[in-house]
């Protein structure tokens, strides 16, 4: 289903509409499932032969679910219309982007942020009505809260709120990986008994290539114009033009 609704509006439509629109509930009702599975397994409230592996299943279908509604409302209004109108279709979307528990996995957290923001911007791009919803969605019940950090005071906070604190998150740990990285390679660099590498930016003036072409080619066409038509400088001697005879007066021709 997901690669035949892959860019294909016709397909898209007909998915969901098919058997009164059962894609739209049966998609609303695996994602609320794989979220109760993956909560319930921190929790030790449900036993899991091979806790590890069947988590990975449950994300797979989780993903697999994510990729086929990504296609399912990619440039099309209506399908983004129906989706986003079945009720508590965003905000079970925003419950596994911002609580999802601490062992779900830093891979599936974020594969699960990538997917899930992905859809989100299909759902809101086409449809201004769904950004309403999201704007009106606020978790002061949500019963995944135990799994995120800080959540007693994440309560009382609105839906964009939530994004804009998880988007300060992330922005805050890439500086901080970067400088760790830096660091790393700066340490090794003295282990080895050489100097850092200073990185240097070179920033080329607005137009300099522009002027470097412009003389590039003023100097090709003076070269041509030494050497002829020719830019290697050979020229084809030119042809001596003879008049035909006159048959009628039999006149040897002046010209040469």
């Amino acid at each position: 289903l997901e690669n035949l609704t892959y860019l294909n509006s016709d397909i898209q439509n007909y998915a969901l509409n098919f058997k009164s629109k059962i894609v739209v509930k049966s998609t609303y009702g695996t994602l609320t499932h794989c979220l109760s599975v993956i909560h319930k397994s921190k929790s030790n409230k449900i036993k899991l032969l091979g806790k590890s592996k069947n988590l990975d299943n449950v994300f797979d279908c989780l993903f697999s679910t994510f990729r086929m509604m990504l296609n399912l409302t990619h440039g099309n209004e209506y399908t983004c219309t129906e989706i986003g109108k079945h009720e508590g279709m965003i905000e079970v979307i925003l419950e596994t982007i911002l609580f999802l528990p601490s062992n779900a996995g830093t891979k599936h957290k974020l594969d699960c942020y990538t997917l899930g923001l992905g859809l989100l911007i299909n759902l809101l791009g086409e449809v201004p009505a769904n950004r309403n919803i999201l704007a009106k969605c606020r978790f002061d019940s949500s019963p995944w809260f135990d799994a995120v950090e800080d959540s007693i005071e994440d309560r009382n906070k609105s839906s964009v709120e939530l994004i804009i604190q998880t988007f300060l998150k992330f922005h805050s740990s890439s500086n901080e990986l970067e400088k760790q990285t830096f660091s790393e390679a700066e340490s090794l660099c003295m282990q080895e008994g050489e100097e850092p590498a200073e990185v240097e930016l070179e920033i080329e003036e607005p137009g300099l290539e522009k002027r470097e072409s412009n003389s590039a080619s003023s100097a090709s066409k003076s070269d041509e114009k030494k050497n002829g038509d020719d830019p290697f400088g050979y020229k084809e001697p030119a042809a001596e033009f003879k008049k035909p005879a006159d048959k009628k007066e039999n006149k040897p021709s002046t010209q040469s």
